[in-house]
């Protein structure tokens, strides 16, 4: 770094915001060797494996990625925006259907949100959640029901999570 201020004379190194940006994680590094009793310190250490977007500049094919993915985030957050009223329509859904047995999973809206994400992740839903309340239920019509919502459920979240 001091190489870098030193060759372009002081002047030109303050002129790109990638070299700014070094001076300020090699300050933040100093500072929190020097003053370790500051908390958050090493955390913002962890700003130098942003020095790896340098490249990005550089080379050709990992500038088109980032900027693909960059270009991308519009549609990304539409789809979650969709997602997001699915989920809410369907934590409504649960909240009348499943509160007085299950409050666990869907006694309040927000509850039921959560437990819909994590249906939607496939993050133990099945063994956690939807195993327990289909069969748990009383009767195969409520049984029916349950995993029709549980099902219907995961293909309309899927779709939007591909």
């Amino acid at each position: 770094l001091l190489w870098n201020m030193y060759g372009s004379f002081f002047s030109h190194f303050y002129m790109s915001a990638w070299n700014i940006f070094d001076f300020i994680v090699v300050v933040v590094s100093f500072l929190s060797m020097v003053f370790q009793d500051i908390p958050g310190m090493g955390i913002l250490r962890l700003f130098r494996a942003f020095r790896v977007f340098r490249l990005a500049k550089r080379v050709r094919s990992l500038q088109t990625i980032i900027l693909g993915a960059l270009y991308s985030i519009p549609g990304v957050i539409n789809a979650s925006a969709v997602l997001m009223l699915v989920m809410g329509i369907f934590a409504i859904m649960g909240v009348e259907f499943f509160r007085e047995e299950f409050p666990e999973f869907f006694g309040d809206f927000m509850t039921a949100m959560l437990s819909l994400l994590q249906v939607a992740t496939m993050d133990s839903w099945c063994s956690q959640i939807a195993r327990v309340l289909i069969t748990s239920r009383d009767g195969p019509l409520a049984t029916l029901a349950a995993a029709v919502y549980f099902t219907s459920y995961v293909f309309v979240a899927g779709i939007f999570l591909m």
